[in-house]
């Protein structure tokens, strides 16, 4: 994948959130800091139910 596709998707996705950095854009979607939580086998970070979710359009 081209960075340059990366780029465009996230310029996207911070036009559509209102954020301007990656990291706002994990605090905007409900991604959570895994050294705030508690440790346990698993994914390290998980989105808020429905963060991610957008009707296909972005």
């Amino acid at each position: 994948m081209s960075p340059h596709t990366v780029n465009y998707h996230l310029k996207k996705l911070f036009q559509k959130t209102g954020v301007n950095s990656r990291i706002a854009l994990l605090r905007e979607t409900g991604w959570s800091d895994p050294s705030e939580e508690s440790p346990e086998p698993g994914p390290r970070v998980r989105p808020r139910p429905g963060a991610l979710e957008c009707g296909g359009q972005l």
